[in-house]
């Protein structure tokens, strides 16, 4: 899977080959790229990945004290820290609609930060003070939660806050998107890419791009999040009406219906049976593709010429002279069998 508008260039070639039968994308979004890119439409399948359902069950799990009393209302992030994940899109969002004296929110966001990301956050907060004029105490809260969170301890994370966001630019499926929706959680992304293939608008809150964006890879493009949706989005859910937890009970059940490992094991012995049903034909189209490779990729019979011109060099344009050698090489060689009695050819070649 990849989370642009293309792939990179040197996975078609790999991905046509003969010796690779079936790729398997999440959704239907890397259906569209990889055949974009050149890649065998006949090759392609969509199978999600999976959400342990009973690992990430609001039910079974108790908030973290020290998170849950912190405000009235918490947001969460979960995100690599990268330009992809769309990190200032969201903080702006986030400070442009709330108010420290009129909101009692916080944001927290997870991630492993190094030094030089820090540094770009907190350069990204001066911009924003300066740009508005507003102080450390007039902006809503951020808690940047630079550590590894254990997988056991993710559910008691997600069960400590209100709702979670990650309106990143590009997506290759979204991993904690699907974990919030598990959790019940009011849900925030972008509606293009990998989330288009498990969020909708009856089940989370989906920001439509505004345009597509260059993204870090040379040639690729990735979504540029609507800032104004998302401030509408976060209101929203800051007012926690019962349409906000309408959607967030939706989105559990439809993650437990679609994404859970019964339901994903379903689609993948669909696959495979699919497969073992018509065996004999691929079999036969595996031939078909690997004769035309190897033909494709064959070595001209010229190149076994063993009479070559008698002067291999290059013209020098300023004298008209030709660098040559000063004997052609020959290629010849001599018949013999190996201690196992096979036939072998041993080639040399004289003078080069």
């Amino acid at each position: 899977m990849y989370e642009t508008d293309s792939i990179p260039a040197d996975w078609v070639a790999p991905c046509n080959s003969w010796k690779i039968d079936y790729i398997w994308v999440p959704t239907n979004f890397n259906v569209h790229t990889f055949v974009e890119a050149g890649v065998n439409a006949s090759k392609l399948a969509v199978v999600p990945e999976l959400v342990d359902v009973n690992h990430f069950d609001p039910d079974i799990h108790f908030p973290i004290p020290e998170i849950d009393n912190v405000a009235q209302f918490k947001f969460l992030s979960i995100m690599k820290w990268e330009p992809r994940k769309a990190w200032d899109v969201m903080i702006k969002a986030y400070l442009d609609e709330f108010q420290e004296d009129k909101d009692n929110v916080i944001l927290y966001i997870v991630s492993r930060v190094d030094e030089q990301g820090m540094e770009k956050f907190n350069a990204f907060l001066d911009q924003y003070k300066n740009a508005t004029g507003l102080t450390d105490n007039q902006l809503p809260k951020i808690q940047m939660l630079n550590l590894m969170i254990p997988y056991t301890k993710l559910p008691a994370l997600y069960r400590s806050v209100d709702a979670f966001m990650l309106p990143s630019h590009g997506e290759g499926w979204g991993l904690p998107l699907t974990e919030a929706m598990a959790m019940g959680l009011p849900t925030i992304g972008t509606n293009w890419s990998g989330p288009t293939g498990f969020m909708t608008e009856e089940n989370s809150f989906l920001v439509d791009p505004i345009g597509l964006e260059n993204a870090t890879v040379a040639g690729h493009h990735w979504a540029t999040p609507n800032p104004a949706t998302l401030r509408k989005h976060l209101r929203t859910i800051f007012e926690n009406s019962a349409a906000v937890k309408s959607k967030a009970k939706k989105a559990r059940k439809d993650i437990v219906k679609k994404f859970s490992l019964e339901a994903v094991g379903d689609v993948v012995i669909q696959k495979l049976r699919a497969i073992e049903q018509n065996l004999p034909q691929l079999k036969q189209l595996k031939m078909q593709f690997k004769n035309q490779e190897e033909a494709a990729n064959s070595i001209p019979p010229s190149w076994y010429n063993a009479n070559p011109p008698t002067s291999w060099g290059n013209t020098n344009t300023n004298t008209g002279s030709t660098n040559s050698w000063s004997s052609s090489p020959q290629v010849g060689g001599q018949e013999f069998v190996d201690k196992n009695g096979k036939k072998k050819y041993k080639m040399k070649i004289n003078n080069f």
